[in-house]
């Protein structure tokens, strides 16, 4: 009986530290960052998803996209959103558009 008692305990001891860790930890937030391209045939933008990509964040943090460089493309000024910061949502979207 002592011996099911102290495993027994152990476990409650390893649950313990488990939902203090746990709780200890910042709310984390997704977002998502999309690279628009302009299509020169018809002027509209189009989301290239083999660029975009997906990150986390802690609820509050600024999230800030650098942009990339592109041959035949420069980012568009005045168009999207490079940075934000995480919402108590915890979901954003960052938008980049290249003309």
């Amino acid at each position: 009986m002592k011996k099911f008692t102290k495993i027994l305990l152990l476990i409650t001891l390893c649950l313990m530290v488990v939902m203090v860790v746990t709780a200890c930890q910042e709310p984390k937030g997704t977002y998502t960052v999309l690279y628009y391209f302009e299509n020169l045939e018809d002027g509209k933008f189009y989301v290239d998803y083999a660029e975009s990509r997906m990150g986390k964040a802690a609820i509050g943090e600024v999230v800030k996209e650098t942009p990339k460089e592109y041959e035949h493309f420069t980012k568009a000024q005045y168009m999207g959103v490079s940075s934000a910061r995480m919402p108590e949502e915890g979901v954003m979207v960052l938008s980049l558009y290249y003309r």
